[in-house]
């Protein structure tokens, strides 16, 4: 089955009133390998972003301003991720901040690979930032987006999962 790699932003921390304001997803072959298909915009949020938004992702109104809106990118988005699993790291975030702005249910299969570093890294930071420097995540110069690279990362750590760089089950 092929996978999606997705993350969002938004203008708020809140899945049920926030509002997607860019959005990026990578597409993995049935052995977990980049194809090469990606799908990243920036949206228009049609409501303020605020300051600790834009401090955090680096968006402000003036680069989003003439971006489309979620409802004009929800056949793009839906067509990309058709009959995919989808991976992100805080699943249950993005996933809800996305069928909320497209106002939809989604039933894919999923995978959140914040709940695995949870449970392999117990009692440590697993943001992606402590991620990326715990486990030497490489960077990758592919892209202009911060996001697209978080989305990157979260593929290599999805990978070091799949390719049982460590033990996934420490109680065992």
């Amino acid at each position: 089955m092929r996978k999606v790699i997705f993350d969002t932003e938004t203008n708020g921390l809140n899945p049920q009133k926030g509002r997607i304001i860019e959005i990026a997803m990578l597409e993995l072959n049935e052995h977990n390998q980049l194809t090469g298909n990606f799908f990243h915009s920036y949206v228009n949020p049609q409501q303020p972003i605020s300051r600790m938004a834009s401090k955090i992702t680096g968006i402000n109104f003036y680069k989003i301003k003439d971006a489309p809106i979620a409802h004009q990118l929800k056949s793009d988005i839906l067509q990309f991720i058709q009959g995919k699993e989808l991976i992100s790291h805080y699943l249950d975030f993005n996933l809800r901040v996305l069928e909320h702005n497209l106002q939809i249910k989604l039933n894919n299969p999923t995978v959140d690979t914040l709940k695995l570093c949870r449970q392999h890294f117990e009692n440590t930071n697993v943001s992606l930032l402590a991620l990326r420097k715990k486990l030497k995540l490489k960077k990758c110069n592919l892209f202009n987006s911060s996001l697209m690279i978080d989305c990157y990362y979260t593929y290599q750590i999805y990978n070091l999962f799949n390719l049982d760089a460590f033990d996934t089950n420490p109680e065992a």
